[in-house]
């Protein structure tokens, strides 16, 4: 019996995480909590949770009007709105995974910063009790790491700077919901995965592809390896399926040895964990499909890898994931969850060779197409406000965080983070430019 049971629990939890009924139950709750409560604090978190949890009009609607109303008021610094979920990651103030890709200019021409993860938005809203100075020199783009984001946050950024507040969303579903928030917040028309560098990546031709299904995906139950398992059941043992991963808190490499047994995976899978980024790119390179199980996510960038490494991808139809936008003729299928997984996957791996992701992730998600889609977006803003614009921004990579290590132009911008670290030494510190893509 311990078996089924634990097959119970796996779907169970997933019922519970992703399906509509709890989702909107937990929107209720906290509207309702809002409403009876007298605290100012209390009752907006509920509100933002209302927000960020329901699709109905009456309750989303009435969330949004509180939130709004209460925007331009002091409260979220002063009363640190929403900043106790990040108390463990702002115990250091020092910026990660930040990149500065362009210098102010000494003729009033603006900056440009990039900070991802929310984590870091609040260590340096938070750090910074007058954000006019820095405004003035830098446009500040707040990339998101999850969806829905933390809406508390970008209450904080509209709340501390006057003027565009530039958000990076995980899903371009979220956008309205996110520039609903306040007027001043614009959402950018690219994702966080949309930063990859075609020459990073070295793809085999497909005769020469000795791995036949890939999933790049950490350990953590919101990837779902269990159905993927499930899938590959019912598929042919002598497949070569290689998973890559990295520990979760308690979910690790064993954790997932266990569950491929518990749900039939009848092929001697090969599980590596916490491989250096190369050796990611190159199992990349030299699969034929790759695929993606989650449901509910940020930005998946290996997705994008896989298509830049000319490997098609397979996600689930359902999935609330930013790049299943992505997913079309080109560059992979998505799964009908509803159905039998394995003889769709079994199908996709089968006519896996006439996709062509490569081609179309160059035309389209490329690290050089997204800067020129950014440097439009700051152009145009800089010219409403009569600014100039005379440079435009250095081009960046993810890989897996972002850097301009692979820019050959990057010397060029140490003495502005050198500048930067002078004025505020404890929020960006000496090495951000090389130690930004950790």
């Amino acid at each position: 019996m311990i078996a089924p049971l634990e097959r119970f629990r796996f779907r169970f939890h997933d019922w519970l995480y992703y399906s509509r009924l709890p989702r909107e139950s937990a929107g209720l709750l906290h509207f309702l909590r809002g409403a009876i409560t007298r605290d100012r604090v209390a009752k907006l978190e509920r509100s933002i949770d209302a927000y960020r949890f329901s699709s109905l009009p009456p309750f989303k609607g009435h969330a949004l009007r509180k939130v709004r109303s209460n925007i331009p008021d002091p409260i979220w610094r002063e009363r640190e709105v929403g900043w106790s979920r990040y108390s463990n990651e702002t115990q250091d103030p020092a910026l990660t995974r930040t990149v500065v890709f362009k210098a102010p200019g000494a003729n009033g021409e603006k900056g440009a910063m990039l900070l991802t993860f929310e984590y870091n938005w609040l260590r340096l809203l938070s750090a910074i009790p007058d954000l006019r100075e820095l405004e003035e020199e830098y446009d500040i783009i707040f990339s998101t790491s999850s969806s829905p984001t933390s809406y508390q946050m970008l209450a904080l950024a509209a709340s501390s700077l006057s003027g565009t507040v530039f958000v990076q969303s995980c899903n371009y579903s979220e956008n309205a919901d996110i520039e609903a928030l306040n007027p001043r917040i614009r959402c950018l028309p690219m994702l966080p995965c949309d930063w990859i560098q075609p020459g990073l990546a070295k793809p085999r031709a497909f005769a020469e592809r000795d791995v036949d299904i890939l999933m790049v995906a950490n350990w953590d139950l919101f990837k779902r390896q269990w159905q993927f398992f499930e899938a590959l059941k019912s598929m042919p043992k002598d497949l070569r399926v290689v998973m890559i991963g990295q520990p979760a808190g308690r979910f690790d490499i064993d954790f997932a040895r266990r569950t491929s047994k518990l749900f039939g995976a009848r092929q001697d899978i090969e599980f590596y964990q916490s491989l250096r980024i190369d050796e990611v790119a190159d199992y990349q390179a030299r699969s034929k499909v790759s695929t993606i199980f989650s449901r509910r996510e940020g930005c998946c960038v290996a997705v994008t890898e896989s298509l830049m490494a000319d490997t098609p991808v397979a996600m689930l139809s359902d999935a609330h994931v930013g790049p299943r936008a992505y997913i079309n003729s080109q560059t992979g299928v998505l799964l009908k969850r509803r159905r039998k997984l394995g003889p769709q996957l079994q199908s996709f791996l089968e006519r896996a060779d006439s996709f062509q992701p490569r081609s179309w992730a160059e035309a389209n998600i490329s690290a050089p197409i997204s800067t020129a889609k950014l440097n439009r977006v700051l152009r145009e803003n800089a010219e409403a406000e009569g600014r100039p614009w005379t440079t435009d921004i250095l081009e960046p990579c993810w890989r897996a965080h972002p850097t301009l290590k692979y820019n050959p132009e990057m010397e060029r911008m140490r003495p502005t983070y050198d500048a930067l670290h002078e004025k505020y030494p404890k929020l960006f510190p000496a090495d951000l430019i090389e130690t930004s893509c950790r």
